[in-house]
């Protein structure tokens, strides 16, 4: 799980939106979830 963060984080900062079930398979993690990290952690940079 602190790969899929650590990768969110990398396609955050290149400004790539990620593909959310591609990454649910790799990382059998519910795309949800994901999507979940993935707007969390652009509200938290916007502060």
């Amino acid at each position: 799980m602190k790969n899929l963060v650590g990768v969110i984080m990398i396609m955050k900062d290149m400004n790539v939106k990620p593909n959310y079930s591609e990454l649910e398979r790799i990382y059998e993690v519910d795309r949800h979830l994901i999507k979940e990290i993935y707007v969390t952690e652009i509200m938290l940079n916007l502060t």
